[in-house]
């Protein structure tokens, strides 16, 4: 592949502008993970349990949290990660608010 002076001009300008954003992010950035949650953590109270699933490896799985709801995951195999996405939806004023 062949650049032109002015391509090669602007693909240097963009690699210092990726460098100095790098940089900038990189004095955010924790310097190591946080420690591992300890096995012994309280455990929910089992009247407050809404619901208990258990998601095959590959499949997903979706639900709604209400305010002060949480989720806890844990990896019964201990061969695999999980990925979640959360998304905040606002509901209306009039909208009655339902727990599932």
């Amino acid at each position: 592949m062949h650049l032109t002076k002015e391509q090669q001009c602007q693909v240097e300008l963009n690699r210092a502008r990726y460098e100095e954003l790098k940089a900038a992010g990189q004095k955010n950035v924790p310097k190591a993970l946080p420690g591992n949650t300890t096995r012994d953590a309280a455990a929910p109270v089992a009247s407050k349990v809404i619901r208990r699933e258990i998601v095959p490896g590959g499949w997903y799985w979706t639900t709604r949290l209400d305010r002060g709801d949480a989720l806890r995951l844990i990896n019964v195999t201990g061969r695999a990660c999980v990925s979640v996405l959360a998304l905040e939806c606002l509901r209306s004023k009039r909208a009655p608010q339902s727990r599932r």
